[in-house]
Formats: structure tokens, sequence, C-alpha cells
């Protein structure tokens, strides 16, 4: 039997004599040079590190100089002293304000008025082309979008984001008397943040209808997650980047708003305080993403006009002071120049009052009093604060808790 290759003979146990096989290749003698081309060098770095691990040590740097300067590149290096952001992992987001990156640290301000919750009337199939609403109507049903992003370097594949609805309140983590409610959820994949794909609007298949349990003023809350990325426990949008909160309504000009306030009153604790802030120009901000969310110019949501100046009860002596606070039972700040965010109320409780439910239950109620409006309609508390009936005022009822702002729900309102 011969074999295939020239001059290599078959041996009688069937294998090949390679042993001359050489002989039979000619092979060209290389110089040194030539070697190195035909091989090719090693590849030069195209990244360089600031931390070097040994290359720009001094010559008299001795061996715990080489260690430690070794243990500090790895150590700067490693997965918990970058931000996530900066791992190669999803880092998914919900925003709750606008110019919300994902970083909640607190106290977060106004975390309840997310602009990544989107509401339409009707069923619908896309937000293209949708007038979004913050006036929903009772016993209707509407379909509820959520804008997400993935701010990571790594694809977020397998998401999912869950819509809930819940009563009018300040918390909604462990404990709260008013649990969310499931709507409905709906799963996507989203890119990385190097791609335009990395956010997406995701319909909630299920429809949302409001109930006329508290005249349909309930909470909107969604919460992203993926396996690589999760949610923490609860609902808690001040700190969790993967929850929105929209606790946010423009008020019909004729709409009695007795019923929210008084509901809101009680849901603050019995040592907890309350306070009225006007958001000025700050409520273009605001609905702006919820009016332009189809794609439109202000549809469905009018173009706010913030005030340019407010009829700002001011510059009250110390003894109408005492008599405004005697009548609250508790105490009253005022301001005496419109500024970006300005507090124009403020309504404390008396810890030793032990908190009774009728005076509790009032403060809201008597934070929007001391607008001195007429009644408590949107009409009338946008006439008692601008004389101009085309401005639009946001208003947001915060809860505070040693200080701190822990919760909020923002009314929008105009005279017409």
């Amino acid at each position: 039997m011969t074999s295939s290759l020239p001059g290599v003979s078959t041996r009688p146990d069937g294998r090949n004599d390679v042993s001359d096989i050489r002989e039979h290749f000619d092979h060209p003698e290389l110089t040194p040079e030539e070697d190195r081309l035909a091989r090719g060098g090693d590849p030069t770095t195209t990244r360089k590190h600031p931390l070097q691990p040994l290359h720009h040590l001094p010559d008299e740097a001795d061996e715990e100089d080489a260690l430690r300067h070794v243990l500090a590149w790895v150590d700067e290096r490693a997965p918990g002293r970058r931000p996530r952001q900066d791992q190669l992992l999803p880092y998914l987001l919900i925003r709750a304000m606008t110019g919300d990156h994902g970083v909640r640290e607190p106290p977060m301000p106004y975390f309840w008025q997310s602009p990544d919750i989107i509401v339409v009337p009707g069923i619908v199939d896309s937000i293209d082309a949708q007038a979004a609403t913050l006036t929903p109507r009772l016993g209707e049903p509407h379909t509820i979008f959520v804008r997400v992003w993935n701010l990571g370097r790594l694809a977020a594949i397998g998401a999912r984001v869950d819509a809930y609805w819940a009563n009018p309140a300040f918390s909604f983590g462990a404990g709260s008397p008013h649990p969310p409610e499931l709507i409905g959820n709906a799963g996507f994949d989203l890119a990385d943040r190097t791609s335009t794909a990395c956010m997406s609007v995701v319909r909630i298949a299920e429809p949302w209808i409001p109930r006329w349990e508290n005249e349909g003023h309930e909470c909107l809350l969604a919460v992203v997650s993926c396996l690589m990325d999760r949610a923490t426990v609860g609902f808690d949008a001040a700190t969790d980047r993967h929850v929105g909160q929209l606790n946010l309504h423009v008020a019909r000009p004729d709409l009695d708003l007795h019923p929210l306030l008084l509901w809101l009153g009680r849901q603050i604790g019995p040592n907890d305080s309350m306070q009225l802030v006007h958001g000025l120009e700050t409520v273009t901000d605001v609905l702006a993403p919820h009016a332009l969310a189809g794609g439109g110019d202000w549809v469905g949501i009018p173009r706010p006009r913030p005030p340019t100046h407010l009829l700002v009860r001011h510059d009250r002596g110390e003894s109408e002071q005492e008599e405004s606070a005697s009548r609250t039972r508790g105490t009253i700040g005022w301001v005496t120049a419109p500024e970006r965010g300005s507090r124009l109320y403020r309504f404390g409780q008396n810890p030793e009052s032990e908190g009774e439910p009728t005076k509790r239950g009032r403060s809201a109620v008597a934070l929007a009093r001391l607008i001195e409006a007429d009644e408590l309609t949107g009409r009338a508390l946008a006439a008692a604060m601008s004389e101009d009936p085309a401005d639009t005022h946001l208003l947001r009822f915060e809860a505070l808790r040693d200080g701190v702002v822990i919760g909020g729900y923002s009314i929008v309102v105009t005279q017409s």
C-alpha cells in the first residue's frame, strides 16, 4: 500500500513512516527580521490605563511599593469601586422627574411627578399621534404607556414593567394602608446606552379604568426590572430608579377639590407636617413630557402659562400670624417673594395634640384655604393667586417627617 504523500511509505502495520517527511518540503531559510515579519510582532495596546501596574514606578521602589501599586490598580478597577453605569450591566430607569439619571439620593425632590408614566384615553395600540391626559375620566378605559430607559453598558434582555394604581398617599412602602393594585405588565428588550434603542415607550396591554372612590384621583406607579437589574422590594420612588410614581392631577376649573384635600390630610402621620409649595415656572417642565408624548404639540393637555406675579398674602403682623396659627392649630410660614419653587404656606402639626383625626384630616384643606379663595375649586384657587385667567399654577402638597419631604401630591389649577 502506497501513501498519498510523496516520498512517504506505508508500514506493514498501516501507519505512515513520516520520519523523513521534512526532506520533501523545501522551506526557505529566514533571517531573524524576516521571521519576525512573518510571525507578526506583539500587539501594542490602544488603551492606556491611568495607573499602570509597574511601568512608572521609580527605580528605587522596593517590592512593597510595587505591591501597593498593583493592589491600588486592581482595587481601582474592582466592580464595587465603579459606578454601576460603568459596569458591564444593564441600568434600568423610570425617571422620577425631568433630568433624573437614576442616582436618587435622599432628599429627592418632587419624585412623584414622573414624566415617564403616560395616560391616554381609550384603548389604543400606539402612543403615536395620541393625546395624553392628566384628567382621567371615571369609569372609562385608559391605556397606560411607560417610557423606560437603559443607561447601562449591557443590553437589558427579557425586561418587564408592571403598572399599578393606588389611592392617593405619600408612601406606598411596606405597611402602607393603601397598597398598590396591579393593572398589568409588558415584556420588552432594551439595547445598551450606545444605541438609540436604549429607550422605549412600552404599552401596558391591560386597560386602566379609574374607580369612583376618591373621584378618580388615583396615583399611578410603574416598576421596571430584569434578571441582571432587579428592583428593590416596595415602591419607593424616592430611592429606587426602577420605580416611577405619578401623583399629578390637572383639575377641571369647576372641580371641587375639598374631598381630595381632605383625603390627603388624613394620610400624614400624627407627628408629620404638611406644606404647600407653588411650582411657579416648573409647571411647563412637569406637563410637557405628557402633552408631547404622542409627538403632537400640546394636544390634550393645554400649554401652561406660568404666573409672572403671585398675589401672595405677605407682610402680615405678628398678631395676625398668631391668629391664623390658632385657627388652623398649626404653624404657618409666609414668603414675601415668589422664588423658584418657593414655599407658600406650611402647616405643622402639634405633636402634643396626639394627632386627632379631624385635625390631621383638615391639614391640606387648611393650607388651601390660606390662599383665601372663595371656594376650593380649581378656578377659585387660580383666581386667588393671580389676576390673569390664563395663568397656570402647580400646587404641591408635601408631607414632611423630621423636616424631610417623604411624599407629595401635585395639583395643577387654572381659571380656564
